[in-house]
């Protein structure tokens, strides 16, 4: 046994973390919590937790490195994504994706207003029978359902 001098802080209790799990999903029950709680690990525990804690040190400083900002939507300047271009990348097709959806919703609730409309014209005609009348609905919902299965343009950024 080695008389652990990893780093304190955040980074080391993730590291002993990281490592109690790890030893965890190989079925190792008792050294889990050893690691995560015993001020004194072994030696080969010691450096496997600094030498987590140097990755998640450099994964740190590479995040700091390749993060960006940059605006995703339709260019009004509203929504600003921080990230890396993975993340953005998804933001932004996110964004597209409920711009499409938007026009799609509305020619959707036009149609209804549509089929609304063309149904009181004809309700408030004393001279047309009901069975015209539903052929009239079941032919505005027909028009309603193919609209509303047309599938979405999807954003097509390569």
């Amino acid at each position: 046994m080695s008389q652990s001098t990893t780093p304190s802080g955040d980074a080391n209790r993730t590291a002993r973390e990281l490592l109690a799990a790890e030893y965890e999903r190989e079925g190792i029950e008792f050294v889990p919590n050893a690691i995560r709680t015993d001020p004194i690990l072994t030696t080969a525990e010691d450096r496997a937790v600094r030498a987590i804690v140097a990755a998640l040190s450099r994964n740190a400083e590479l995040e700091a490195k390749t993060a960006l900002q940059m605006g995703v939507g339709d260019g009004v300047g509203q929504l600003f994504v921080y990230g890396d271009y993975e993340s953005i990348k998804a933001a932004q097709a996110m964004a597209l994706r409920l711009e499409a959806l938007a026009v799609e919703n509305k020619a959707l609730r036009d149609g209804m207003l549509k089929l609304a409309d063309k149904i009181a014209i004809y309700a408030d005609d004393d001279e047309i029978d009901s069975s015209r009348l539903g052929r009239l609905a079941h032919f505005w919902l027909g028009q309603l359902t193919a609209l509303a299965r047309t599938p979405a343009k999807e954003n097509d950024d390569g």
